[in-house]
């Protein structure tokens, strides 16, 4: 067995002890590695979120993204949409992070499961270690794949990156966006560094 598979293998059970019904699980067990379907090799940009929106029927799987029977989005994402329109002059829309991730944009939480009603319920089950493993590989297959990180937790995780390719801002939450998060210009700031490397730039 792979030391992926036995970590994981621990973090599962780990989950299952802190909510033995699975229901409660949130994302439900098939989208927990939604994130994780396009092959490492093809990964250019990670976003990194904390985890999972805790409102049953809401996560995908992948960080920040809502269901599409999601009719209004959380305050974080709607700060997120509000950034992405000022930076990219698009509007934002359900199909946005999906669009994202087909062209190698990792949408990746620091814990990849919460339960239902409760944030960071999972934190101690050991997501973080599982995350650093998939984040080393990642950088293996793409030494310069560009971290997006906001807000300390996952800032946590910038030395999983190589010096020069991260952007740092306070998180999106309505708590700390107005701290730096507006007007920080992610989206063409990966770009910019995409284009300095002389590397495929997103359409964001």
């Amino acid at each position: 067995m792979s030391q992926h598979e036995v970590l994981l293998q621990s973090v599962w059970s780990n989950v299952l002890q802190a909510t033995p019904h699975r229901e409660l699980i949130t994302p439900g067990e098939r989208l927990v590695f939604s994130a994780m379907s396009m092959p490492i090799n093809e990964v250019a940009v990670v976003f990194i979120g904390q985890d999972p929106y805790p409102t049953a029927g809401m996560a995908t799987g992948r960080s920040f993204e809502v269901s599409a029977a999601t009719h209004q989005l959380p305050p974080t994402l709607k700060n997120i949409a509000a950034e992405y329109t000022a930076d990219t002059g698009k509007s934002f829309t359900h199909e946005t992070i999906g669009s994202w991730a087909r062209q190698g944009v990792l949408m990746l939480n620091a814990h990849l499961t919460t339960q239902v009603g409760i944030s960071l319920a999972h934190k101690s089950v050991g997501w973080g270690d599982y995350t650093r493993l998939i984040l080393r590989e990642v950088r293996e297959a793409q030494p310069h794949v560009i971290g997006v990180l906001w807000g300390r937790q996952a800032q946590e995780f910038r030395s999983c990156f190589g010096v020069g390719h991260t952007l740092q801002s306070p998180h999106p939450s309505p708590l700390a966006a107005h701290r730096g998060f507006f007007d920080s210009r992610p989206f063409t700031g990966v770009n910019t560094l995409l284009q300095r490397r002389n590397r495929t730039l997103m359409v964001w």
